[in-house]
Order: structure tokens, then sequence, then C-alpha cells
């Protein structure tokens, strides 16, 4: 989904990266892992969906009361600039 919101972005104009903050990277790799972790088993049943819907829900409640932040075009190019001015 990410690389095609990227191209998506380019046909639009619209900077869309996939430059993910810490919080994102979090919930992200915890997703995988639980994908990861029942696939393994081979087999699922009601409990495995009772399981994922926790997990979306808690990511869904993370992502209510977490900080809401600056996505402009110009917040993005401050933060790349700052990375590139620490010598990173």
């Amino acid at each position: 989904v990410m690389p095609g919101c990227v191209l998506i972005g380019w046909v639009v104009d619209r900077a869309m990266s996939m430059y993910l903050k810490g919080f994102e990277t979090c919930c992200l790799v915890l997703a995988v892992l639980c994908v990861a972790a029942v696939l393994q088993g081979g087999t699922t049943n009601w409990l495995v969906g009772t399981f994922f819907m926790g997990v979306y829900f808690m990511i869904a409640a993370g992502f209510w009361y977490h900080e809401l932040e600056d996505l402009s075009r110009d917040a993005e190019t401050l933060v790349h600039s700052n990375s590139t001015n620490d010598g990173g």
C-alpha cells in the first residue's frame, strides 16, 4: 500500500514519502510480528480473529490518543534538512 501511495503522490504532485516516525514504525512492526506468529502456526480459529481485532483496536486507540504532528510539506523538508545538517 505504501509504495502505491508514493506513486500516487508523484502523479498528483504531493510529497508522500515513506518517512515514518517512531510510533508508526512500532505499530507496523507489531502488526507484522503478529501476522508472522499466526502464519507460522498453520491453522487458525475464532480466537486468532479475536486476537487480531484486539491488536487492531489497540493500534487504533494509540493513534486516536497520539499527539498530532505537522505533516505539511514544509515540516518534512525541515526534518530532512535538519538530519543532513547534523551529519546524519
